[in-house]
């Protein structure tokens, strides 16, 4: 079903689902069950800078959209699992979840609760434990 006034009405099998959508510019925002995804279609040149950094797992993550740290759930040294909460953000009236995209340790934490952050800002640093 198309969104309607940011919302979208979906049905996976028996279980009826109700998702939030928010855009801001080629970018859409995807909010369902506590979970925030952000849609976008990689740039060449996005996926090149990804393998030079080792690929997922390796290097920053950013913020993906303006907005206010809610908290910071680690600190430079934390072993992260894949998928564990990092940082929370509020953004555009939706919480959204800063996840580790693998295991790894936190190398550095660039902000805290309160700061106000940009799009692409970088929030926490990962060392990858692939390498």
């Amino acid at each position: 079903q198309r969104p309607e006034h940011g919302r979208l009405n979906l049905q996976v099998g028996d279980q009826r689902l109700r998702a939030y959508v928010a855009s801001e510019g080629q970018r859409r925002y995807v909010a369902m069950a506590g979970k925030t995804w952000e849609l976008e279609r990689p740039k060449p040149e996005q996926k090149r800078r990804a393998n030079a950094a080792g690929g997922p797992g390796a290097g920053s993550l950013e913020s993906s959209m303006p907005g206010l740290v809610l908290d910071v759930l680690v600190s430079a040294g934390d072993a992260v699992e894949r998928g564990e909460t990092l940082v929370l953000l509020e953004a555009m009236k939706m919480e959204l979840r800063i996840t580790a995209p693998a295991g790894g340790t936190v190398t550095g934490v660039r902000c805290k609760a309160g700061d106000v952050v940009d799009r692409g800002q970088v929030l926490v640093e990962i060392a990858s434990d692939d390498g």
